[in-house]
């Protein structure tokens, strides 16, 4: 009997007391975005904090039973982070439930660091970004205040689905990312089922932070699926009887969300598609904690998804490219309609007004294809014009404004337009060029569209004198002297 004894003794020296007495750390996140560099994102029950000064030497990181070597720790409050702030606005939300889930939300805003990128989505009968990802507080604050509780219905699936794709999506996010989601009733008239978000939420790996309100909450099935949806992701899961908890609730996940580990190490697991174990174990002040998960390997297809950070940016420079070629030959389609215009114009005056010069001074004035004529018509295409104007007109039809022309001129109501208009017009509405000593306009592609004589001008049009143009609401006329 002593002998046994004595065994266990033994044991209880040689085996650390982990293999007895193991604390639960919890894996919220392995994220291989930057396969192969891997980052896992690790927290601990309530009662215990991370304390700096931890070392490589105290974690250990196995995958399928095989050590990994670990590069680096960081505690989340030091390294940047992303947060999306996934907010019920249904209509049982009205009055003081979303006034205090303002203060809740602002209040988290305010707490978090400089550096934890947030954005906020609200849904109600749909989905609605209010604010992208920003480290701005103040303007973070401003999208926070206009949140409205005014809808019918509770469009839960489709939220949390349209929140997990856009994490999972922005692989330019830092470690640590995460969704605060709250909510007070049951899901309706979503198109997303639970199986999708619960596919969505294994692929994406983001923890869930749920909070539930209302009593209502305990009547329908929102509590349970709530608290599914947190352990499912490795989240977290309090309710709020009443909306005055609310703000308890987010400044508890708040600090719950500060006292993470990143751990980062190199991945030694192929992109076969497969399933495969993860646990990590940590040794911190005589304590030992103990986390284990699976994570799915994508495969070969996989690999395009987890480099999005690189063909997004390379697909944005190529769509940047065409759209300069495409400008580039709209200019230059512009500028041959309008040489090929002009050279119409003088074949035609060359063919259609000949030598007339035996006909009479008298003559000359009646004949259209008199030389006299023609001379006088040529002069329009050889010599600048003296003096241009475009003459506005009053919805009167009285002549009140005369703006001189220029050779480039802009219309519009922007800042950068010599002819200014009110707001009845496009920033920059239209143009009018001098080519070739001939005015020609052109539709900057505006809204209302530009008009000469009632016709819409669709590609670069020769004004003439005496030509009626509208834009907007006002009406010019061409007035050429030469």
């Amino acid at each position: 009997m002593q002998r046994i004894a004595n065994i266990v003794v033994i044991i209880l020296f040689l085996f650390p007391a982990e293999v007895w007495a193991a604390n639960e750390l919890i894996i919220e996140q392995i994220d291989i975005a930057q396969y192969p560099q891997t980052v896992a994102l690790l927290s601990l029950p309530d009662e215990y904090k991370f304390f700096g000064g931890i070392s490589e030497e105290q974690i250990t990181v196995l995958e399928d039973n095989k050590p990994v070597s670990v590069q680096s720790l960081t505690l989340q409050m030091n390294e940047p982070s992303a947060v999306i702030l996934l907010t019920d606005t249904s209509g049982s939300m009205r009055g003081q439930p979303i006034q205090q889930a303002k203060e809740a939300i602002i209040s988290f805003i305010k707490q978090s660091s400089d550096n934890t990128l947030i954005s906020i989505i609200t849904f109600d009968d749909t989905v609605e970004t209010l604010a992208d990802f920003s480290v701005d507080k103040r303007l973070l604050q401003k999208y926070a205040n206009k949140i409205k509780a005014r809808g019918k219905y509770t469009v839960l699936n489709d939220a949390i689905f349209n929140a997990l794709w856009k994490v999972k999506s922005s692989n330019w996010l830092p470690g640590g990312k995460i969704i605060l989601l709250l909510s007070d009733g049951k899901n309706e008239n979503s198109e997303k089922t639970v199986a999708d978000v619960e596919m969505l939420a294994r692929e994406a790996t983001v923890p869930i932070y749920t909070a539930a309100y209302g009593k209502s909450t305990v009547k329908g099935v929102t509590v349970d699926y709530l608290q599914k949806l947190s352990l499912l992701t490795h989240g977290r899961y309090a309710y709020a009887p009443e909306s005055s908890k609310l703000k308890d609730i987010y400044r508890n996940f708040g600090q719950i969300m500060g006292n993470r580990l990143l751990v980062r190490y190199k991945t030694s697991l192929k992109q076969d598609g497969a399933m495969h174990d993860v646990v990590i174990k940590l040794n911190m002040n005589g304590n030992h904690f103990v986390g284990t998960t699976t994570i799915s390997m994508p495969g070969n297809n996989g690999f395009v998804l987890l480099n999005l950070h690189i063909l997004v940016p390379l697909i944005m420079v190529i769509l940047g490219i065409c759209l300069y070629l495409a400008v580039r030959i709209f200019r230059a389609k512009g500028t041959t309609i309008a040489d090929e215009a002009v050279a119409a114009r003088e074949i035609t005056t060359e063919e259609h007004f000949g030598n007339t010069s035996e006909d009479t001074p008298e003559e000359m004035e009646d004949n259209p294809k008199s030389e006299y004529v023609m001379s006088k018509r040529t002069k329009l295409y050889e010599s600048e014009p003296l003096y241009s104007f475009l003459v506005e007109y009053s919805r009167h039809g009285k002549p009140i404004k005369q703006h001189e022309l220029e050779r480039d001129n802009y219309i519009g109501a922007g800042p950068d337009c010599n002819i200014r208009i009110g707001e009845t017009a496009d920033n920059i509405h239209c143009k009018i060029v001098l080519k070739d000593n001939i005015y020609w306009i052109i539709d900057m592609d505006s809204e209302t569209g530009t008009f000469v004589n009632e016709v819409e001008v669709m590609e670069p049009r020769m004004l003439c004198d005496g030509d009626e143009i509208t834009v907007g609401e006002k009406k010019y006329k061409i007035k050429t002297d030469y």
